[in-house]
C-alpha cells in the first residue's frame, strides 16, 4: 500500500493540462444543472451568527494546542477534534474548554503516524480514528479506552490516501475513496465495473456490501472528483452528499434508498474544470487532479429532519504566498446552510475563512474547520444554530423515514446492510 506513496513522495511527477475543455464543460453542466432539471437560483441572504473559535486568545495556549485540525465529531455533548499537527485527539466541552487529549506519534494502540480524521457514533458510545500512514483504523470507547484496530479499506491502484468515513452506532462503518485528496486513475470502463459511491464494513473490517452508483461523467478524472462523497450516519440511516451535483441521498438499514434524491439549490456554474494528468507511474496509475468551483461540500444531520451543508459562493482568483513559493488559487466565501428534507435553504450563516470540514451533534450544534486565506492557519468554529432544536439526550435520534413514511416498530438499528446500487474542495 505504501509503495506508491513513497514513489510519489520521491518522484518529481509533472501534471499537465489535458485538452478536454468541451468534455469537462459538458460534465460540469450535467452536474450543476442535472441534465436541465435544475436552474441556477438566487442566494439566500446570510444571517449573523456568533462563532466560538477554539483558537481564540480567550483560551490560553491554544496556538500550540490546536495546530492542524483535520476532523471533528460530537461524542455526546463533547466535541472531539483530530489534529494532524500533534497526532492527538482533543476533547472540548460545550463552552470550548479543553478537557483532555488522546494520542501521540507512534505505532502502538492510541498512537498515530498520520492522524487523518475522527468519527463518532451518534449515541456517544465510541469513536474511530483513521491513520493513513499506518493504514489502519483504531476504535475507542466513549472514555477513550482503546478497543480494536482494523486495516483501512484498500483503494484501487494502491493509493495511500484515505477518503471519507462515517461510523454507525453498532460499529459498522462506511468509506468512500471518491473523497481522497489523491485518487486512482481508472481510464478503462472495465475498471469502473462494480464501483460504488460508498462501501460498508463490519467492525472487524470485512466488507458487507456497497451503496450508490457514481454518476458516469465522460472525463474519468471528473468522474472521481465530481462524485466526491460526504457521509453522515443517524442511527441506522446513512446520508450521502455528492459534491458536484449538490444532491443528498439516504439509505436505510437494508441498503434501500429512502425516498427521492434531494437536490440542493445551486447559485453558480463556475468556470470550466481544469483537468491535470501526469505521466504513467505503475499499475496504470497517473497522478491526476481537477480544479473547479463547487457549490457545496460537507454534510451533517440536524434535528427535525434538517441538514447542515457547507456552501461556497463568490469564487475569486487570489494569490497565495509570495515569490517563488506563491501560486494562484481560487477562494470562495463560505457559509453553513440549514436545509430541510426537500432541499430548501431555511437559513445561511457566513463563516470566516474557507470551510474545510463539518460536524453536528445531530441536534442544533455544529463545528466547522476553516482555513484563513492570508496565513493558511486552520481553526475550529462552534455554534448553536438558531431555530434548530437541541438534541434531547434521553431520546434516540430517528431520521430514517422519507416524508410521509413511518418506520415499522420491528426495524432494528443492528440490521446488516446489503449490497445495493451499482456496486472538494477546489482541487482533488
Amino acid at each position: 500500500m505504501h509503495k506508491l506513496g513513497r514513489f510519489l513522495t520521491l518522484s518529481s511527477l509533472v501534471l499537465s493540462l489535458v485538452a478536454c475543455g468541451a468534455r469537462a464543460g459538458r460534465d460540469l453542466d450535467r452536474a450543476v444543472l442535472l441534465d436541465g432539471r435544475r436552474s441556477l437560483s438566487s442566494a439566500v441572504p446570510a444571517e449573523p451568527l456568533a462563532w466560538l473559535d477554539l483558537r481564540s486568545p480567550q483560551f490560553a495556549g491554544r496556538d500550540s494546542l490546536v495546530l492542524i485540525p483535520n476532523g471533528a465529531c460530537f461524542l455526546g455533548d463533547k466535541l472531539l477534534v483530530s489534529d494532524g499537527g500533534t497526532e492527538r485527539i482533543d476533547w472540548f466541552d460545550p463552552e470550548g474548554r479543553h478537557l483532555r487529549s488522546l494520542g501521540r506519534d507512534g505505532e502502538g494502540p492510541g498512537e498515530f503516524r498520520r492522524l487523518e480524521m475522527v468519527r463518532c457514533r451518534d449515541d456517544g458510545s465510541g469513536f474511530m480514528a483513521v491513520d493513513s500512514e499506518e493504514w489502519r483504523i483504531q476504535f475507542f470507547d466513549a472514555d477513550g479506552t482503546y478497543r480494536d484496530v482494523v486495516a483501512a479499506p484498500p483503494i484501487p491502484q494502491g493509493i495511500p490516501y484515505v477518503g471519507e468515513f462515517a461510523l454507525a452506532r453498532d460499529g459498522r462503518f462506511v468509506d468512500s475513496w471518491f473523497s481522497a485528496s489523491l485518487g486512482p486513475y481508472l481510464k478503462d470502463s472495465d475498471a469502473w465495473e462494480g464501483v460504488a459511491l460508498v462501501r460498508i464494513w463490519d467492525p472487524q473490517g470485512q466488507q458487507l456490501g456497497s451503496l450508490g452508483e457514481p454518476t458516469p461523467y465522460e472525463d474519468v478524472v471528473l468522474r472521481r472528483v465530481f462524485n466526491h462523497v460526504n457521509a453522515d450516519f443517524v442511527a441506522d440511516t446513512l446520508w450521502v452528499l455528492t459534491e458536484a451535483d449538490a444532491t443528498i441521498r439516504g439509505y436505510d438499514h437494508t441498503g434501500a434508498e429512502i425516498g427521492d434524491p434531494i437536490p440542493l439549490p445551486v447559485y453558480h456554474r463556475g468556470v470550466d474544470p481544469v483537468v491535470m494528468v501526469g505521466r504513467p507511474v505503475m499499475d496504470g496509475f497517473r497522478l491526476n487532479r481537477a480544479a473547479y468551483q463547487p457549490n457545496v461540500t460537507g454534510l451533517a444531520a440536524l434535528s427535525g429532519g434538517r441538514f447542515a451543508v457547507l456552501r461556497f459562493r463568490d469564487w475569486r482568483e487570489v494569490q497565495r504566498g509570495a515569490g517563488d513559493a506563491g501560486f494562484k488559487d481560487f477562494w470562495p466565501r463560505s457559509f453553513v446552510d440549514v436545509v430541510d428534507r426537500h432541499g430548501r435553504v431555511e437559513a445561511s450563516y457566513e463563516l470566516p475563512g474557507r470551510a474545510a470540514a463539518l460536524a453536528s451533534d445531530k441536534g442544533g450544534r455544529v463545528a466547522v474547520i476553516t482555513e484563513d486565506l492570508g496565513t493558511a492557519v486552520r481553526t475550529v468554529l462552534v455554534a448553536s444554530l438558531p431555530g434548530v432544536a437541541p438534541r434531547a439526550a434521553d431520546r434516540p435520534v430517528v431520521l430514517a423515514e422519507a416524508p410521509g413514511q413511518e418506520r415499522p416498530a420491528a426495524q432494528s438499528a443492528a440490521a446488516t446492510f446489503v449490497s445495493a446500487g451499482g456496486g472538494g474542495a477546489l482541487q482533488q
